[in-house]
C-alpha cells in the first residue's frame, strides 16, 4: 500500500475467491491504514471450507462476486448480508 487512504473507501479486486484468506489479509491492512469502507470484487466465488466464518470476521464491507461458480456461501447467515452475486 503506497498512497494515502486514511478515510477513504478501498476496492479490492481478486479474480478468484477461494479461502478468502489473500482477500482477508488485505483488508486487514488497509484497514490499518485507515481506510473508511473495504468493498471486494471478483469474477468467482469459490468459498471453500473456512472462507465464511473467515470474511465474516473481516472489516470487509460488501464483496460482489458474479455467478460463475455455485456456492451455498451467498445464503449463509454469516454472508449473506455481505455477498451480492450478480
Amino acid at each position: 500500500i503506497t498512497d494515502r487512504i486514511d478515510g477513504m473507501d478501498v476496492i479490492l479486486i481478486d479474480d478468484i475467491i477461494d479461502t478468502g484468506r489473500t482477500l482477508c489479509a488485505a483488508a486487514h491492512a488497509v484497514k490499518a491504514r485507515g481506510a473508511r469502507k473495504v468493498y471486494a470484487f471478483s469474477s468467482h466465488g469459490l468459498f471453500t471450507k473456512g472462507a465464511a466464518e473467515r470474511i465474516a470476521s473481516a472489516p470487509i464491507d460488501k464483496i460482489i462476486v458474479t455467478n460463475t461458480v455455485a456456492s451455498d456461501a451467498y445464503t449463509t447467515p454469516e454472508l449473506s448480508n455481505k455477498i451480492v452475486r450478480l
